[in-house]
């Protein structure tokens, strides 16, 4: 099980562009992590890198599959939240190849907040 106080690590480890902006030392703040994490995916997206945005996907959802309640909540709350704006600002041809790369269990998570929740 990871904790959040193993994700800077673990992010860092998986993706290894990311560990200069991860601080040495302070561990635990989950949000700040997520939010580097996020703004790194959604740079994929903008520069239209599929592979690399694919890749992330698969990190979010190894996060929240092996992840505490507080990285699975983290996951949910923040990177989960911000598919409505992935597709709100994709191009419509590149929508389906966007939802395709969605891990089952994260875009399930989506379509419960977006169809719950009423956002």
């Amino acid at each position: 099980m990871i904790n959040q106080f193993e994700v800077p690590d673990y992010l860092a480890h998986q993706l290894p562009e990311l560990s200069s902006e991860i601080p040495a030392g302070k561990k635990g703040n989950m949000y700040r992590y997520m939010r580097l994490f996020l703004n790194h995916t959604n740079n994929k997206l903008r520069e239209h890198n599929f592979r690399a945005l694919k890749r992330c996907f698969l990190l979010a959802d190894d996060l929240y599959e092996q992840g505490n309640a507080v990285v699975k909540n983290t996951v949910e709350n923040m990177f989960v939240f911000s598919f409505s704006q992935f597709f709100q600002y994709t191009k419509q041809e590149d929508k389906k190849e966007l939802k395709e790369m969605i891990p089952t269990r994260l875009y399930d998570l989506y379509v419960n907040q977006v169809c719950h929740k009423g956002y």
